[in-house]
């Protein structure tokens, strides 16, 4: 993407891009009182992006390390989390404080929940680590997982509806059964849909216990949410859409209210491919 957010209110409409440094240029048009801000926020959002580009290669899953391996990698981690800790730390009206003090210009970051969550936009616009996908597109991730199954020994299944887990006497799993009625054998089985559906349709009943059903029927786990997709009959440009992530937002109610779940309060976020 060239347009990468942005976020538009009743006041105010913020477009960052690639070369984030017009977003600078334009804040300080627009609020020269807060000129010496801006620019050292957009300075620090330069350097944390840099800094967070040292994990691109170096991320790894704690599952795949041995006991030595996790104390090495938590001591590496610990070393370099220490020089962005005050933005990590810092909540959204504690990090808006070290920047600026217009309170016009502190409404285009009001949407967001966290100071971390304001400065890593642009931080990723500087270093062009925004949604980056691998060379080749997401499916190269599906690619390599395919390679890395088959190599493995194991095989791979699409479009085979799961009827039900089969598990031994000692409610260990020991695979699935298909709904054609094919059986695969299995050491472990992970299972990607909801708990409810596992639980209730396709383990035996006696392999969970009835206490912990009800406690994922009644569980209040996160807000709701849904996506709506909207076929249109014109170029989207037409309606104000670009290619970049669009955020609508409110900017007369508090910060809290915007991510709080009423529908006529929460800041909106369309994307028109």
């Amino acid at each position: 993407l060239t347009q990468i957010s942005r976020v538009s209110g009743t006041s105010f409409d913020s477009l960052l891009t690639t070369s984030p440094l017009e977003l600078q240029n334009r804040l300080i048009e627009k609020f020269p009182a807060d000129k010496k801000g801006i620019r050292r926020f957009f300075k620090d959002a330069q350097a944390s992006g840099e800094h967070w580009r040292q994990l691109d290669n170096h991320t790894r899953s704690s599952e795949t390390m041995t006991h030595r391996e996790k104390l090495v990698y938590a001591h590496r981690m610990l070393c370099w989390s220490l020089p962005i800790t005050r933005h990590l730390r810092a909540d959204a009206e504690q990090g808006l404080d070290r920047y600026f003090r217009d309170h016009e210009l502190r409404k285009l970051f009001r949407h967001q929940e966290s100071f971390i969550a304001m400065m890593m936009p642009v931080a990723w616009a500087f270093t062009g680590n925004f949604y980056a996908p691998p060379r080749g597109g997401g499916r190269v991730l599906a690619g390599w997982l395919c390679r890395k199954i088959k190599e493995s020994g194991s095989d791979i299944f699409l479009n085979q509806r799961v009827a039900r887990v089969q598990v031994n006497e000692r409610n260990q799993a020991t695979g699935v059964v298909l709904k054609n009625g094919q059986v695969v054998q299995a050491r472990h089985v992970v299972s990607g849909g909801d708990l409810q559906t596992l639980y209730d349709e396709m383990l035996p009943a006696s392999s969970v216990s009835k206490r912990r059903r009800t406690a994922v029927r009644t569980a209040d786990l996160y807000y709701s949410n849904f996506t709506v997709f909207l076929g249109l009959n014109c170029d989207p440009t037409q309606l104000g859409f670009g290619e970049e992530i669009l955020t609508l937002a409110r900017d007369d109610i508090p910060r809290d209210k915007q991510y709080g779940g009423d529908p006529e309060k929460t800041a909106l976020t369309v994307l028109a491919p």
